[in-house]
């Protein structure tokens, strides 16, 4: 008919379909990398633990002293900060402090295992009834790390939390990282698998759609092809 489209209407529904992904990802993608490269984590790594003295299994003549005092049992808890962000952690960013408990015995020491990559200083602070640490970093860059281990009047180790009011920050997230394999794909952020997991399948939706409106537009000429004397076809033209 004289002024009607010559696209056929499956390829016509493949193309706007491929549009509408267009442009749900051109809107989506500068949200995502925004989001990815504003954002504000901090992680608490459990590096290792230990018992050093358990009193159900030492003998009853051995007697073990901390600081000039018997300790009947003592483990040791190895942790690291690290701020597994895009953004860098300042002093003045802090609300409440960054605080690491335990929730059974007692902390009798805090050790500073390794220097941060930046010349700032880390600070652990025991409160009085050692059962947490404050722990004070002025300045935390991007995976800055800052290691510490706790010695702890109980065998096994007890579970350890961590807690901070951070700008930005929901919460910090507590990882298990004894059994870690060391592998690359093991040290990559989660978000690094979204990102490209949500690429692909945009990809995959745009190759489909173009794939349809190809074989689509191959059927109808087949069809005038083989079938001259006929005036329509399968995937008609109005």
């Amino acid at each position: 008919m004289p002024g009607s489209s010559n696209v056929p209407p499956g390829r016509l529904t493949a193309l706007v379909t491929a549009g509408l992904i267009g442009l749900a990802t051109s809107i989506l993608a500068p949200i995502i990398v925004h989001w990815y490269t504003e954002r504000v984590a901090l992680e608490l790594q459990l590096i290792a633990q230990s018992s050093l003295v358990d009193a159900s299994s030492e003998l009853a003549k051995l007697q073990v002293t901390y600081n000039k005092h018997p300790v009947s049992s003592l483990s040791r808890v190895e942790l690291k900060l690290v701020n597994r962000g895009r953004k860098p952690i300042h002093g003045e960013d802090v609300i409440s402090p960054i605080i690491v408990g335990i929730d059974s015995g007692r902390i009798l020491e805090v050790r500073s295992d390794q220097n941060l990559p930046s010349p700032q200083q880390v600070r652990f602070e025991l409160d009085t009834n050692h059962r947490w640490v404050i722990v004070r970093a002025p300045l935390l860059n991007p995976q800055d790390a800052a290691g510490f281990t706790l010695l702890i009047d109980r065998a096994p180790a007890p579970r350890v939390s961590a807690s901070a009011r951070i700008v930005g920050l929901h919460a910090i997230t507590l990882s298990d990282r004894r059994r870690e394999s060391g592998s690359i794909w093991s040290r990559l952020s989660w978000t690094v698998y979204l990102v490209s997991f949500g690429v692909a399948v945009a990809l995959l939706a745009l190759v489909f759609f173009a794939y349809v409106a190809g074989f689509t537009h191959k059927t109808r000429y087949v069809w005038r092809f083989r079938h001259p004397f006929l005036g329509s076809s399968p995937t008609p033209e109005q």
